[in-house]
């Protein structure tokens, strides 16, 4: 079976031919916006505005978090994360549940500070009698007024950053204007107390105070500790007394070097001159006499004359070998070692003190009393040595337990300053928390107006108008499409004078 599209031109033939049904809807549904806009419930609205602006809570630390030894880094946040964290803590359901506690579940739920009149009081009942019976069938949850009270205010309790401002609008719809701006200016004073105490932490003076005096007391007994040290070491300056110790060590070794090398010098003299005692005769000859007077050297030498005269003469006449020869030879060799005798017992020697020893005797006199006050000098020195090195033995012990005492005290005293200045600090912000200064600023209070911001009027009219011309018109469409007859589809209906033509079914074109 052909289907015959639905034309444009059958839709304003299904208007057309349904006028009156068309005007009837129009005005129905216009009518029904209309009151319905009349009689619903009026809504005012109540806002203020929040200046957030820096301040302590946004450049400074909470001073109990700055007590560790160790240098706290953080990231700051972005004006648009402080922003956005104070909207989220004033959207926090407990400033709510305070709210409603204030003013009370009823108030809340009746949207006025005003009891109900007659005809209202009615009306709630009948609602309250509806919902009770709707919550015993199990379609309603069963929840008190005060949650539904919570509920109803964080439904209609708005609080949004401005855009491009670190402004914060906050604002809550009612029935009431009053209500509206009560409930306002309550929980943004709220807010501001609350926020002034979220940004100093509870019991910090108290605290602060209590670990101070503890820090004062210990750093006393340090300082204490500290002095009675000195007393009895001496040490009011340990890098001085170090350095005077460490000039004497110096003082002494160079001292000591120098004596070692006298003794050593010394030694080495007295064993040369010892030595040379050792090797030179005590006395010596001091005078020598020759030619004393003697009949027989002078026999003998005249003996020896003769007896050389006699071998030249035999030598010259004989061979070397001649027994004359070698007799003669040996006459002349046995007067020759005689008369060598004989002259000796001729000379005459006077002996005396040898002066070279005496002169060595007398230095050697002179050095070793030199070298033993050089050696006692010595041992002085390794002795004096000795004591410094005890003494600097027990400055370097006494060094130690100095500069504990003195890391203890300035510890100690880090402490209470750091404490003292995060008193401080607690001071100001406890002063400035009950001054309620904070870096928040209500550049608006809440407002009071008299125009309710909801229904809208104009937006219902307009909602209203679209309503009633699409439902008449769309009506008058559908049922032109639905139930073609000559009249709604004009040339589209089955020519009568074709019975062999099959009946089309009325389609959309495209379909």
């Amino acid at each position: 079976m052909e289907t015959t599209p639905f034309t444009i031109r059958d839709a304003f033939s299904g208007i057309q031919n349904r006028k009156v049904l068309v005007l009837l809807l129009f005005v129905s549904i216009l009518s029904a916006v209309g009151i319905r806009t009349l009689l619903a419930t009026k809504y005012y609205s109540s806002e203020a505005k929040i200046f957030v602006r820096l301040g302590r809570e946004n450049v400074g630390l909470d001073p109990t978090a700055t007590l560790g030894e160790g240098t706290i880094i953080t990231t700051p946040m972005s004006r648009e994360a402080e922003i956005t964290s104070v909207v989220h803590m004033i959207r926090s359901r407990d400033l709510y549940e305070e709210a409603v506690d204030n003013f009370g579940p009823e108030t809340i739920l009746r949207g006025t500070l005003e009891e109900n009149t007659t005809a209202a009081s009615w009306i709630s009942t009948i609602t309250g009698n509806i919902k009770s019976m709707l919550t015993d069938a199990g379609v309603l949850n069963d929840i008190s007024n005060r949650e539904r009270a919570i509920i109803e205010l964080t439904k209609n309790f708005k609080v949004e950053i401005l855009d491009y401002s670190n402004v914060i609008s906050v604002s809550y719809e009612t029935e009431s204007p009053d209500l509206a701006k009560e409930v306002v200016q309550w929980v943004v004073a709220r807010y501001e107390e609350r926020h002034a105490r979220i940004h100093r932490p509870e019991g910090a003076m108290e605290f602060m105070q209590r670990q101070a005096d503890e820090f004062l007391a210990l750093l006393q007994q340090k300082e204490a500790e500290l002095e009675t040290f000195k007393i009895e070491t001496g040490m009011v300056s340990s890098e001085m007394l170090k350095g005077e110790i460490v000039s004497r060590i110096a003082a002494i070794r160079s001292q000591l070097r120098d004596a070692e090398v006298e003794v050593n010098a010394l030694d080495v003299e007295v064993e040369r001159l010892r030595s040379g005692l050792e090797t030179l005769p005590p006395t010596t000859i001091v005078q020598e006499t020759r030619g004393a007077g003697n009949d027989g050297a002078d026999g003998m030498r005249q003996l020896l004359y003769e007896q050389e005269m006699q071998l030249a003469d035999l030598s010259a006449k004989h061979t070397q070998n001649h027994p004359s020869v070698i007799r003669a030879r040996d006459a002349v060799e046995t007067s020759r070692s005689i008369l060598q005798r004989v002259e000796e017992g001729r000379t005459e020697f006077v002996r005396g003190s040898n002066p070279v020893h005496a002169e060595i005797q007398i230095e050697l006199l002179k050095k070793e009393p030199l070298l033993q006050a050089a050696k006692g000098k010595l041992l002085t020195l390794q002795q004096s040595l000795e004591d410094e090195m005890s003494s600097l033995e027990t400055f370097s012990r006494n060094e130690r337990k100095f500069k504990q005492l003195t890391r203890d005290l300035e510890l100690e005293d880090l402490n209470y300053r750091q404490y003292m200045r995060n008193l401080a600090q607690v001071t100001v912000d406890q002063s400035l928390e009950q001054s309620r200064l904070s870096n928040i600023s209500v550049s608006q209070a809440a407002s009071y107006s008299e125009k309710p911001v909801r229904p809208n009027k104009l937006v219902n009219l307009i909602i209203g108008l679209t309503l009633a011309t699409f439902g008449s018109f769309g009506t008058a469409i559908l049922l032109a499409w639905m139930k073609q007859d000559p009249d709604d589809a004009g040339a589209s209906a089955p020519d009568p004078e074709d019975p062999g033509e099959p009946v089309a079914t009325p389609s959309f074109a495209g379909s």
